[in-house]
Order: C-alpha cells, then structure tokens, then sequence
C-alpha cells in the first residue's frame, strides 16, 4: 500500500468509499459513533481520525459488494461436500465455474486477505438492492452491500485469539473494480413475498361479512 494511514483513508475516500472509524483492534464501530451510518468521505474527518483507530467502509454508500469468503474449521455440508472443497474461497471458486464458466474474480477484483486467513473480494456493486446475507450464496460465503460494512485494508486487529488477529492485507489492489456479475446478483436479490391466495367470492358462503349491517 505504501501510504500512512492518513494518506490511506484520503485515497479510498477518492474512490468514493465511505469510511467510519472502528474501535481500536476491533472490527465494531468507534465508541459513541452510529457505525456505517456516520460513514464519510470529508477529507478534514478522515485527517482528524481517532487516535489508534481503525478504519470501516460502509459498503452500501459506497457502491460496493462485497464477497466475504471465511476460512472456518467445519466440514462442508452437502452440496459443497465435493472433493477440493474446505473453505469459503473453495465453494465461491466452486459456484463460479458452475455459473460463470469463465475466470475467478481472484486476479480482478480487489483482493483482501483476513486475519483469520479468509478473503474479501471487491466489486462495484451493480444495483442496489443487493443487502448483506450469510452463507446465501455459497458454503462460508458471506457478502456485505447495502446495510452493511467491512473492515478496510491495512487495517489490524489485536482482540481474539492468534487465529483471528492481525492485519488485513490487499494482495491484488485494481484501479478499477470490476461491476459484480449479474448472475451474482440475480442469486443474491431477495425474492418477492408470497402472495396467500385468497378464494373467489360466494354468496351465501360460510363467514359472509354484511356491508352495512347494525347491532
């Protein structure tokens, strides 16, 4: 990345990512703060950051989906119960070839690793009516768009065990993103509400409603 961390945040808030800051070492919102709500891009908020802070990106203002692929030690369950298959990054690569059929958003997208050894990939968000959702989309696959947030690149956690701290790392930083595909989004767009059917009319049938009747 090459910048200090005030340089960091100018830079993302040029891309037009919102940013709010995290409580130090922890992914939560900043003491006293409404989290993504308070997100920002004024330069003169970014520069006057809380001491030893991180930083959050409210993914939703910010035009953003992003895919959470988790590195959790559980078995898949079925149908990512397939050889090769061990982690979130393994059934997203899974559901790409399956759906896509062309090459993995890995060398496209910004890439982030996780302290806890997952990975966050970045897209321009191609509407906005995807929100966040868990293990929808894929076994340990996780995505943040509108109503959510992540934790930006560079920064560190220090809570949790060895497993879960450290620094979130961009391995692959594009100027540009990629918008998400949309058979992606297709996935993820929330499905219309049942309509309950209701039965046609009868006059004279059981529970018939009087317009007009008295007491």
């Amino acid at each position: 990345m090459g910048h200090n961390p005030a340089q960091q945040r100018l830079l993302m808030a040029a891309r037009g990512w919102h940013l709010f800051p995290l409580e130090p070492g922890k992914k939560t919102p900043y003491p006293g703060s409404r989290g993504y709500k308070d997100a920002t891009t004024d330069p003169a908020k970014l520069l006057n950051w809380p001491e030893g802070a991180g930083v959050g990106i409210a993914t939703g203002a910010s035009g953003l989906l992003v895919v959470d692929c988790d590195n959790k030690p559980s078995a898949p369950p079925a149908p990512w119960n397939v050889p090769g298959v061990t982690n979130g990054e393994d059934a997203l690569a899974l559901l790409w070839e399956h759906c896509d059929r062309g090459p993995t958003p890995w060398a496209e997208c910004l890439s982030v690793l996780t302290p806890s050894g997952g990975a966050h990939l970045y897209f321009q968000a191609r509407s906005g009516e995807i929100g966040i959702s868990a293990s929808l989309l894929a076994w340990q696959v996780d995505v943040r768009a509108q109503g959510g947030y992540v934790v930006a690149p560079g920064t560190r956690l220090t809570e949790g065990t060895k497993r879960t701290a450290g620094v979130y790392i961009p391995v692959h930083w594009p100027a540009v993103l990629p918008i998400a595909p949309a058979w992606l989004e297709e996935r993820l767009r929330p499905k219309p509400k049942a309509v309950r059917a209701v039965a046609p009319y009868q006059p004279g049938s059981a529970g018939q409603v009087l317009v007009g009747g008295g007491s």
